[in-house]
């Protein structure tokens, strides 16, 4: 099993959401807890499983999402030997592009593949 790093601009998304859901209510804010709970425990048992498109957009190699199970919420993260580093937890209202285009974010060459002419 891969372990898991989470960044620190995740660690202040999961606390921005939380805090959110806690102000319309606890056991809202205890259900996200529990999708994002969800979302990490999916993700150590299938680590390839989130979509490139995001990563592939901005030109992040490996970045990939994962929405936050009944939640408007993605988990960007990538996926390394041995382990996995979570990065944004972002609402998917959000400027998504813009926020994984601030500092902190990985800022490695995304390899272009040729598009299928057929």
């Amino acid at each position: 099993m891969k372990r898991i790093y989470r960044g620190p601009l995740l660690r202040t998304d999961v606390e921005k959401a939380t805090e959110h859901y806690e102000r319309e209510s606890a056991t809202l804010s205890m259900h996200f807890l529990a999708a994002y709970g969800n979302a990490y425990r999916l993700l150590l048992q299938y680590p390839s499983i989130g979509s490139p498109r995001y990563g592939q957009t901005v030109g992040i190699s490996g970045l990939r999402y994962l929405p936050t199970p009944s939640f408007p919420y993605l988990l960007f993260y990538q996926e390394q030997p041995g382990h996995l580093v979570l990065s944004r937890l972002i609402h998917m209202s959000r400027d998504i592009i813009s926020l994984l285009e601030t500092p902190g974010m990985p800022r490695r060459k995304a390899v272009r593949r040729p598009r299928n002419p057929l």
